[in-house]
């Protein structure tokens, strides 16, 4: 159940996006980081969040935390 309600967060923070929200999508994989330190989707939608606000080293960043944990994942 836990992974479900995380899920449904991870859409809800890029719904937020998509309606503009930029700050509060980011706070919200912010909360889902710091909940599951492990978990590799939030890094890789603040990436994405950050190459289309052209802020090119935070995006780099991200998808740098991403690419480790992804890999991690898969063992």
């Amino acid at each position: 159940m836990v992974k479900e309600i995380r899920d449904v967060r991870l859409i809800i923070a890029y719904i937020e996006f998509l309606q503009k929200n930029v700050d509060e999508a980011l706070k919200s994989y912010e909360q889902l980081t710091k909940e599951d330190p492990k978990g590799f989707r939030p890094y890789f939608y603040r990436g994405m969040i950050y190459s289309f606000l052209d802020k090119n080293a935070e995006a780099k960043e991200q998808f740098a935390k991403y690419k480790e944990l992804f890999q991690r994942y898969l063992g």
